[in-house]
């Protein structure tokens, strides 16, 4: 009789764990549910940002819907990388997107008085930019750099391969290769943009704006430079 109650009690002890375990899976499942649809969010956001809905962007980048354990960490770690991530294509995408056309009549007169001032928004426009462009790359190909967001977490290898798989899908391959493309086009009229004015610098008082149009003394002048302009690339 005893040997009975004790295989009884057995078996609601394995009863009772096992629904304690298949509780805690669902809970961890329904967390996980929870945050793929958060970044599913983020990376359609990403995608088709505008202006009108960076705000709404960064309230789901900001939010954290698991507020304990080691799932607020992953969410944590993959909100955090994906607002970095975002920052940085913004950061880039501002500036490439602002350009400076420094053989405008007005800045060909400044340039005219102040060489050294246009030569030096060149040389450190092209510095910054190239500067951003490698860090934004860097958070889309370097693995070391996207996995340090939740080796800090000092999480099992589990939730690590979670946040890994969450990362996997950032910027469509289209986006990336418009932002590429934009940045090539950017940096290449920043140096043509140069060699133009190292060219006007060099025939100082041979060439001056006459009426919106820049004129020069020797027709051989006007087609060297129309040489390197032929090479800006425009949209």
């Amino acid at each position: 009789m005893k040997k009975k109650y004790i295989i009884g009690a057995l078996i609601i002890l394995a009863v009772l764990a096992s629904s304690i375990f298949f509780i805690k899976v669902y809970k961890d499942l329904k967390k996980e549910r929870q945050i793929r649809n958060e970044v599913q969010i983020i990376t359609k956001d990403l995608n088709t940002d505008t202006d009108e809905n960076e705000t709404e962007i960064y309230k789901v980048l900001d939010n954290r819907i698991i507020n304990k354990g080691p799932y607020h960490k992953v969410e944590d770690a993959i909100k955090t990388y994906y607002k970095d991530l975002y920052s940085s294509y913004k950061n880039l995408h501002f500036i490439i997107s602002e350009e400076k056309n420094y053989l405008s009549n007005d800045n060909l007169e400044d340039f005219a008085k102040n060489y050294s001032i246009s030569k030096d928004q060149i040389i450190n426009g092209k510095a910054q930019t190239e500067e951003l462009y490698l860090l934004f790359k860097s958070y889309i190909e370097d693995e070391n750099k996207i996995k340090s967001y939740i080796i800090e977490k000092d999480l099992d290898n589990y939730y690590n391969s979670f946040y890994m798989d969450l990362v996997n899908e950032t910027f469509t391959e289209e986006r990336i290769n418009n932002l590429d493309n934009s940045y090539k086009k950017y940096i290449n009229n920043l140096e043509v943009y140069n060699e133009a004015l190292d060219f006007l610098n060099n025939k100082k008082n041979k060439w001056k704006i006459n009426e919106g149009i820049i004129v020069f003394d020797k027709v051989e002048d006007y087609e060297a430079y129309t040489n390197i302009t032929s090479k800006l690339q425009n949209d």
